[in-house]
Order: structure tokens, then sequence, then C-alpha cells
């Protein structure tokens, strides 16, 4: 069998050879791979620095937002407008409220009451007097579990010696050892 294969070509100019083109096309190939690769990761680099960037200035434009709020003078008024109190900064606000919660009177439940019928105490005594409650319960509870535990096994082991020199004396075994 024999086989003729022919190839026509008429894209080759007249004045290149076969391998100059092969040559060329190889060199075109790697250069376009290689400036595909290189663009994924420059635009990989910009994308994550220009993120990073914006971030970055968010941030910044946040915190200065939040200083310039946090630093304004806060003024309490009543329905008619008038002023009742005013505060230099909504952080002296916060502490002169967080002060008057912790102060406020509170009943054995720990809510809020104004009346005078019931044993009240403030709030920040009635939450130590709770936490220090609920240690107390807990250290109380897990020393009596811990100290019956004890107890158990030395009455346990105390009475199994007892018991096994009694069941040697009834039974004669130091005789039988002896002999």
């Amino acid at each position: 069998m024999k086989l003729n294969v022919e190839i026509e070509i008429d894209w080759i100019d007249d004045q290149m050879t076969i391998d100059d083109i092969i040559k060329q096309e190889i060199i075109t190939g790697i250069t376009s791979r290689i400036s595909e690769a290189l663009e994924k990761e420059v635009k990989s680099k910009v994308e994550k620095d220009l993120d990073s960037r914006v971030i970055q200035k968010v941030d910044e434009n946040t915190q200065a937002m939040f200083d310039e709020f946090i630093s304004r003078e806060v003024a309490i008024t009543d329905k008619y407008g008038d002023t009742i109190k005013v505060w230099p900064s909504l952080k002296d606000l916060m502490k002169d409220r967080f002060d008057k919660f912790l102060e406020q009177k509170v009943d054995s439940d720990g809510k809020s009451y104004d009346g005078n019928y019931k044993t009240t105490t403030t709030r920040i005594y009635y939450m130590i007097y709770n936490q220090l409650k609920k240690f107390a319960d807990k250290f109380t509870s897990d020393t009596v579990k811990t100290v019956s535990e004890e107890i158990r096994k030395h009455v346990e082991l105390g009475l199994t010696n007892k018991l096994g020199s009694e069941l040697m004396k009834v039974l004669k075994v130091d005789k039988m050892l002896k002999k």
C-alpha cells in the first residue's frame, strides 16, 4: 500500500520557508501564553491592592465619622423643644445613662421598681449578689459531690478490708495456710 499526501499551503509568502513560519507560530503561541499568564497575575495583584486600599479608606472614613458623631454635643429636649439637659458628648451621655442604669432600684427579680412596698436594691448590687450566689452554689455542690465520693471510696475500702479479714477468720484460712 502506498499513500500520497498532498498539502496545499496558500498562506505562505514566497519569501518565507515552512521552517520560518513554524518558528514564527511557535514564538507567537509562547508569547501569547506568557502574556496571558502575566496579565492574570498582574490583574490579580492589582485587584488585591485595590481592594485593600478601598477597605482601608472606608475604615478610615467610618472611624472619622464615628469620632465626629461621638464627640458631638447632645441635648435632650421636651416635646416643646425646650432644652432639658445638655451633655458635652455622646460618650458623656452614655456614661451618665449607664451609671443611672446600674444605680436604678430593682426588685428581687431584677426588674425595675419605683414603688415603696417591696424590698429593693440597686441593679449593680443585684447583679453582683446573683453572680456570687451562682458561684457559691456551684462551688458548694461540686465540693459536696467530691467529698461524698471520697467518703464512699474510703468506706468501701475499709469495709472490704474488714470483711475480708472477718471472712478469713470464719473460714479459718490462716490455720490452713500455716499447715
